[in-house]
């Protein structure tokens, strides 16, 4: 809505410049309420306070410690303070062990959104000094302020001596240190068992405890008193632009809008929504936009059944009294009425949204039981699954041990068939170099044997010849012989006996040997 964006901006704009000055007021308002001003200053540098402005009442003091719970241990202590100009918002002063501490705090939560109720944010400006009308708080002795426990956790709140309520001597610029050398502000309580450091809070009545204990109150009020703060009704104003005069409430939706006499925003609400009835705030009357009129012009008396008439330029301040409670009593039974109505349509309403949620309720069980069975049926699975697995697991990791094994044999069978190979390998050489030396020799012999033949062709011609030549000898002393005979009585040698000594004294040189052509013209 454009108030609403209207309204952001304006509280963006006091935020980014807020006054050098807050009046503020803590403590019981019923008791003893202290009075104050908080200077502030929009540099942080060399601070060790810090201010937040304007946190809304729906943040309670547990909702702050929750939102402040990031840095709780860096904080010292944290004071909550009522504004006096503003009804529906308090500040708040925090004390922090030193600069960095207060540094990273302004980095992380500066501009930071309260929650997701309100468009509201964290403004975080430093706290340079804080002034106290007057010392209206007693102090205590230091053996009371020791002693002083907790509310909710009754752990002792050891502050050393310094009390944590606002006093002026407390809050005085120009001593800010205590003997021991801590802030004269407060001091973090130590946690005895563990002995590590709480931070305090102090509420807008003065009670002072943890801050982690604070969180775990669920309560608005003081876990104490039971104080808190409630935020103020505001004044009826106008949605759009904020004015407070000739108002009208849209009776569909609650819209508030100003009349014909300012913007008329309740009539552009009309003709932007069709919502046709409208009621005037200040006197009551409904306006029907449809009708261009007022619904009851004429209302009956409920006491003596009469009808009196309602003027619209005359208020109700100018009739007399019995008219003006007739009119009271109409308009109640109206506003009953209407009432009624809204009651039973908000009734109707609620039924359908129930059997609606039921049967989305309903579809959504199926639709769990459905999925668990789904689930269920896939966990079957998967068990049956991591079963098999398992088995397979075990049958192979035997098999891989059997491979193993015969692994190991086939390399051993395989060294074994190496060695054999080589070894043949060798044999197969010798055998090759003793075939190469016998076909070597083969060779030779049968060269031989082919020369041996062919001496034997030779030396057979040869005897052939011999033989012939024998023969031809023998036939030549046959014939010789026959010519001595009967050449007889020669006186001088005879025919054979001239071979014979030509015979004896010879030689026998054979015959030349035959050529290869010789044979073949023989053959």
């Amino acid at each position: 809505m454009a108030g609403g964006s209207e309204k952001e901006d304006r509280s963006s704009a006091e935020m980014a410049g807020p006054p050098p000055t807050i009046n503020f007021t803590t403590g019981n308002p019923q008791g003893n309420l202290v009075r104050g001003k908080l200077q502030l200053s929009s540099g942080l540098r060399r601070a060790l306070r810090l201010a937040i402005l304007k946190v809304p009442t729906y943040m309670t003091a547990a909702d702050l410690c929750h939102f402040l719970a990031l840095y709780e241990s860096k904080i010292r202590c944290l004071w909550l303070l009522r504004d006096v100009e503003e009804r529906n918002s308090y500040d708040v002063l925090l004390s922090f062990n030193d600069e960095t501490s207060l540094t990273e705090f302004a980095a992380e939560f500066d501009g930071k959104v309260f929650s997701t109720l309100g468009p509201d944010r964290c403004r975080l400006f430093a706290a340079t000094s804080v002034t106290v009308e007057g010392d209206n708080s007693e102090p205590k002795d230091s053996s009371s302020q020791d002693s002083e426990k907790c509310p909710i956790c009754l752990d002792v709140l050891e502050t050393g001596g310094v009390t944590c309520n606002f006093t002026a001597s407390l809050f005085d610029n120009s001593n800010t240190s205590t003997s021991n050398g801590e802030d004269g502000l407060c001091n973090k309580d130590s946690d005895s068992a563990t002995g590590e450091m709480r931070s305090l809070i102090v509420t807008l009545c003065g009670h002072s405890m943890h801050i982690h204990c604070l969180a775990q109150w669920g309560d608005n009020s003081c876990p104490v008193c039971r104080f808190g703060l409630e935020p103020s009704p505001e004044s009826n104003t106008c949605q759009e632009c904020e004015v407070s005069e000739s108002l009208w409430m849209c009776l569909i939706c609650g819209h508030v809008g100003c009349g014909r006499r300012v913007q008329q925003h309740a009539l552009l609400h009309f003709k932007r929504t069709s919502h046709t009835f409208s009621v005037e705030i200040e006197s009551g009357k409904v306006w029907d936009y449809v009708g261009d009129n007022f619904v009851h012009r004429l209302i009956a008396s409920s006491s003596e059944d009469k009808i009196v008439e309602v003027s619209r330029n005359v208020s109700t301040s100018s009739v007399n009294s019995q008219a003006v409670a007739e009119v009271h009593t109409a308009h109640q039974s109206l506003v009953e009425s209407v009432v009624d109505s809204y009651n039973r349509q908000v009734t109707e309403e609620l039924d359908r949204q129930r059997l609606h949620y039921e049967k989305q309720i309903k579809e959504m069980d199926r639709d769990r039981e459905r999925r668990v069975g789904k689930l269920k049926e896939d966990l079957k699975n998967e068990t049956a699954l991591n079963r098999k697995a398992r088995e397979l697991n075990s049958t192979s990791t035997k098999t891989v041990e059997k491979l193993r094994i015969s692994c190991a044999e086939v390399e051993a069978r395989l060294k074994e068939l190496r060695k054999r190979s080589t070894a043949y390998k060798r044999l197969q050489n010798k055998v090759e170099q003793g075939n190469y030396h016998r076909r070597t020799q083969l060779k030779e012999l049968e060269e031989k044997i082919s020369t041996y033949d062919s001496e034997a062709i030779l030396l057979k011609e040869q005897i052939r010849d011999i033989s012939l030549h024998l023969n031809t000898l023998d036939t030549l002393v046959a014939s010789a012989a026959d010519g001595d005979s009967a050449d007889e009585p020669s006186s001088g040698p005879s025919q054979m006996d001239k071979i014979k000594s030509e015979i004896a004294g010879a030689a026998v040189v054979g015959i030349a040997p035959a050529t290869r052509k010789n044979l073949r013209n023989k053959r």
